[in-house]
């Protein structure tokens, strides 16, 4: 249990970084100057500063004349030179480890971390947690499910013999975190030797359903908590068997899970499950809230009724952005480790103290790993202020736009349509419902659209008469677009069409694990970009 003695010492522990964090909130600029010197003097000793011509001791306009704002293709020659070698390519500290990552229409990404950027994660944790224990609700137990989904296989390694991706989670965090709340943490499991999605998740929710007293669940995507309630609806039986015999065995698979006997009665036959008799002392569930994930924020305060869903704010592979506190109005940027630019819709860029309330901004990072001046394709609001730092709300991503024939559909845009024709008229979908928008390129004919559901307006049956209905309700809305609507009053685009599949949640799963992303990583944006002919059958037929 978590004595009032247990929370005042980690509070004591956490309690120097949490003072100086918010001495830093008060004077944005000057923190984010001193940051970027650091950040300048270590590039500086990389190859790639060198051939920028970046030099210890350049202001922010020589930086930002020197380094180009880049995505992810312009520095990949450079990363791929770093994976090969063990020289100081794009960082000069040793790389611990590269992660994976990748967009709704790229391949996988490399991203190198260091020490320093591990740091960097770690402080995001303990901020977090030193600001829940002061401000959030009572914990008792402190017992928390934290995954960020490990890949299902064996990551491999470079060339250069570093490993690609963690094995587990608590990686991430530092020794002294580890020693703090290690204990705490329900394992997750790590490389299990196999690509066989249904015994990740079998593994994941059997531990997570033997823990009565779990109080935290800390997951990046609210999507990977509901595929976690799914497997477990539809696979009672053999949870139950597990939690009876206290081991999971598959094939040569055998993982000790703590027995419970007390659930007979909750998962017994087909009726919803009351997660709250799983859970009794549930109070916290950390994940994405904003932009597309936002999706799926009703139906986990539908079946978790009583938890308080705390937004995580801009969370990424690439790094720590932003970190919720319980009193400001929207994550803050975590200051002291990643340095931020702001690209406005006229192309001008501001530093963080510069931009301004209720405005938008493409979201542009440095950070400790390697990283300069990276677009994220992320696009932010300011909404309001904490101390004298802005706050940032996650709208969604701009690297995913469709062209076929110069209608530029954008995922924003994609998402609010899909909304209106198959939501529930509050900007919200129902939580069950699934749905997706692909191209679809043919040779043979006239290319367009396809949207792939699990049965918007779920109480109506599959038929082709509801794809109908639901196709026309959904052309009507892109409609909306005059690029769309013109591309198809010119016969350049074919009418979108809507199919229904059951396990549409599981083709896009699917899609996005081959092409290198993690399945905690997955924001679930409701527009996939450009496909070829196998991933279009895919995730279509």
């Amino acid at each position: 249990m978590l004595s009032p003695i247990v929370r005042r010492g980690t509070r004591l522990a956490l309690s120097g970084w949490y003072r100086a964090f918010h001495r830093d909130l008060r004077d944005p600029a000057r923190s984010q100057s001193r940051l970027l010197g650091q950040l300048i003097a270590r590039i500086a000793r990389t190859d790639y500063g060198r051939s920028l011509g970046i030099r210890p001791g350049d202001s922010y306009r020589e930086f930002a004349e020197k380094a180009p704002i880049v995505e992810y293709e312009a520095i990949e020659p450079w990363i791929a030179r770093q994976a090969a070698s063990s020289d100081a390519i794009v960082t000069p500290d040793p790389i611990v480890v590269y992660e994976e990552t990748s967009g709704s229409s790229g391949p996988r990404k490399l991203v190198p971390y260091t020490d320093a950027l591990l740091a960097s994660f770690d402080r995001f944790f303990r901020l977090w947690t030193c600001d829940l224990l002061a401000h959030g609700p009572r914990l008792q137990t402190g017992k928390t499910l934290a995954s960020v989904s490990p890949a299902v296989r064996d990551g491999g390694v470079t060339p250069s013999g570093v490993p690609i991706g963690f094995d587990d989670d608590t990686r991430y965090l530092s020794r002294l975190s580890r020693w703090l709340f290690g204990s705490r943490f329900i394992p997750s499991p790590g490389a299990l030797g196999s690509d066989d999605l249904s015994l990740f998740l079998r593994v994941l929710a059997t531990r997570a359903l033997a823990e009565r007293d779990l109080e935290v669940i800390f997951f990046w995507s609210p999507s990977y908590l509901t595929s976690i309630l799914d497997w477990v609806a539809d696979h009672r039986e053999q949870v139950l068997t597990d939690l009876e015999r206290g081991a999971i065995e598959a094939g040569r698979l055998v993982t000790a899970v703590t027995p419970r006997r007390d659930l007979q009665s909750v998962l017994a036959g087909d009726r919803p499950i009351d997660w709250q008799q799983v859970w009794p002392r549930l109070k916290l569930l950390s994940c994405w809230t904003d932009g597309s994930a936002g999706l799926f924020v009703k139906r986990l305060e539908r079946e978790l009724p009583g938890v308080w869903i705390q937004g995580k704010g801009l969370l990424a592979t690439e790094g720590p952005i932003t970190v919720p506190l319980c009193r400001s109005p929207a994550p803050v940027p975590l200051l002291g480790e990643v340095f931020l630019e702001f690209e406005s819709d006229d192309g001008e860029v501001y530093r963080l103290h510069e931009i301004e309330p209720g405005r938008e901004y493409e979201v542009i990072l440095s950070q400790k790993g390697g990283l300069t001046r990276y677009r994220m394709n992320d696009r932010v609001r300011v909404t309001g202020t904490y101390h004298q730092t802005p706050c940032l709300r996650f709208l969604g991503r701009n690297s995913c736009v469709t062209d076929l024939a110069g209608e530029k559909l954008n995922e924003r845009f994609v998402r609010e349509a899909i909304l209106r024709a198959y939501g529930d008229g509050d900007g919200s979908m129902d939580g069950d419902d699934f749905a997706y928008l692909v191209p679809a390129v043919r040779a043979d004919g006239l290319s367009g659209y396809v949207c792939v559901t699990d049965g918007a307006r779920g109480g109506l049956s599959l038929t082709s008469a509801l794809e109908r209905e639901l196709s026309a309700a959904l052309e009507r809305e892109l409609s909306r677009a005059f690029q769309y609507r013109n591309a198809r009053v010119l016969g350049q685009l074919a009418p979108v069409r809507t199919i229904v599949r059951s396990d549409a949640k599981v083709r896009y799963t699917r899609h996005f694990l081959a092409r290198g992303m993690k399945w905690g990583d997955m924001k679930y944006d409701t527009l996939i970009g450009a496909v070829d002919e196998a991933e279009l059958a895919e995730l279509t037929r």
